[in-house]
């Protein structure tokens, strides 16, 4: 991963790859499928989304942690942010950028270029960056912020 120096504030940030989850082992394309698959019940969207290879019943775990962290808040949050279409959030967001594969990817860019907004997969979602509360703790740069490494 690459790293980084804010030339303003003077803080390192670890630039992650676009579809990488961020605090968490996951990739956005993953846990898309899982979402996929949840209907079919969590050990059916483990193994849809290639997390089997974990050992025992981790997999079916995280993948239930995955499917929990959409409820709720996240929900509300992200509705506010997206047109008015019917059906759920994945539905809505497909509707968005588009039902191809690789859409919360897409979402990623799409939520912070129309509104600022990093999408940080399970995690959630963060204004600017920084928590909702505006405070700094948990600020993730994820590769979609424009740094210039000649701008001091």
């Amino acid at each position: 991963m690459r790293r980084v120096q804010c030339p303003s504030c003077g803080v390192t940030h670890v630039v992650l790859p676009a579809d990488l989850c961020a605090y968490r082992d996951a990739k956005l394309p993953d846990v898309e499928v899982a979402v996929d698959a949840q209907s079919c019940g969590p050990t059916a969207a483990a193994a849809t989304a290639g997390q089997q290879a974990a050992v025992g019943t981790s997999a079916v775990r995280r993948v239930r942690r995955w499917l929990r962290a959409f409820d709720g808040r996240f929900d509300q949050r992200l509705f506010a942010l997206l047109p008015p279409v019917d059906g759920t959030w994945l539905e809505r967001v497909r509707r968005v950028v588009g039902s191809w594969a690789g859409a919360l990817v897409r979402l990623r860019s799409w939520l912070w270029e129309k509104h600022r907004v990093l999408f940080l997969g399970p995690t959630g979602l963060r204004r600017n960056g920084l928590a909702w509360d505006g405070s700094r703790r948990g600020s993730t740069d994820l590769g979609i912020l424009t740094w210039h490494p000649d701008s001091s």
